[in-house]
């Protein structure tokens, strides 16, 4: 995975629930809701994937509370913020909306299955 300019998250989330679907074409879809804390830190890093649509979570900083959360997973394919579809956004789009984004925050990522 590449960046592009080095768009960055940085806001603080709890974890109140995550909900998991499997689709046929291999791909399954996680849901999480989180409240964001004071100190507004969630430790994600998104970017494009070259070759593929969508942008991705890059990185997941050590101690964050995404990190702790657990259910995000570097590689997965951002796809929705509060039920609206991200899939053609940019990083800095998509960092935008969680800056901007009320609790709580709903994040529906997609995950490659690995069988």
């Amino acid at each position: 995975m590449r960046g592009t300019g080095g768009d960055k998250v940085i806001i603080g989330l709890q974890n109140s629930g995550k909900e998991t679907s499997t689709h046929d074409e291999g791909e399954q879809t996680v849901r999480v809701v989180l409240e964001k804390s004071h100190t507004g830190s969630l430790g994600l890093s998104l970017a494009k994937k070259t070759g593929f649509d969508g942008i991705y979570i890059r990185m997941i900083s050590s101690g964050s509370a995404a990190d702790i959360d657990g259910t995000l997973h570097i590689g997965d394919k951002i796809w929705k913020v509060n039920g609206q579809s991200v899939s053609n956004c940019t990083p800095g789009a998509i960092v935008d909306l969680l800056k901007a984004a009320s609790n709580p925050v709903e994040i529906i990522v997609k995950r490659a299955v690995v069988k």
